[in-house]
């Protein structure tokens, strides 16, 4: 491919007088932005065979086993045919007991419904608690809808009483609202 994007190339700069002579730095640099080309090109078609169930490889298969929340199969071709038939089925409308049932199973997750809404509390706060409260909130809560939190936060001192590493912390994808309003309510 490289070939012909140079000679495509090539006769774009003649055409305007910048192709240079054979062995000058000008065609060095044409045969450079040539293979630039290629490579991005070839990249490109990769990058566009993964967006497809179809047409993906082993590695789009497991992005979108993660993005649909299946598992993978042993086989890649039955793992094509699964993922196929989640998105055939298209959209879908999370059941309020699927939802109360995942809330449960947080540890001390307490919520406390007034007029002003929903009101989540997290005691306590344990490694547990945490990971499993991270799970219903990037699992189960609709984009559109985020807990309103009504702890006092933790200190530095019971954050680091987990032994969390800071990439075990990132897994747990819980933003900065939420850490600063765990734990017991005010």
């Amino acid at each position: 491919m490289n070939d012909a994007v140079f000679k495509r190339l090539l006769g774009v700069l003649e055409s305007v007088s910048l192709a240079g002579e054979e062995g000058s730095p000008k065609r060095a640099e044409a045969r450079a932005y040539a293979a630039a080309i290629s490579a991005a090109a070839q990249r490109s078609r990769a990058a566009l065979e993964e967006a497809f169930v179809q047409t993906a490889g082993e590695k789009g298969l497991l992005m979108f086993c993660s993005l649909l929340g299946a598992e993978p199969l042993d086989d890649l071709e039955e793992t094509r045919k699964k993922l196929a038939g989640l998105l055939a089925r298209g959209a879908f409308i999370l059941g309020s007991e699927e939802f109360k049932q995942a809330q449960e199973a947080v540890p001390g997750l307490k919520a406390e419904y007034t007029l002003m809404g929903e009101h989540i509390t997290v005691d306590p706060v344990t490694r547990e608690s945490l990971e499993e409260f991270s799970r219903l909130l990037n699992d189960y809560y609709p984009a559109f809808r985020t807990p309103d939190m009504a702890g006092g936060g933790l200190t530095w001192d019971e954050l680091d009483g987990f032994d969390f590493r800071w990439y075990e912390l990132d897994l747990l994808r819980l933003p900065f609202y939420i850490w600063e309003r765990l734990g017991a309510a005010d």
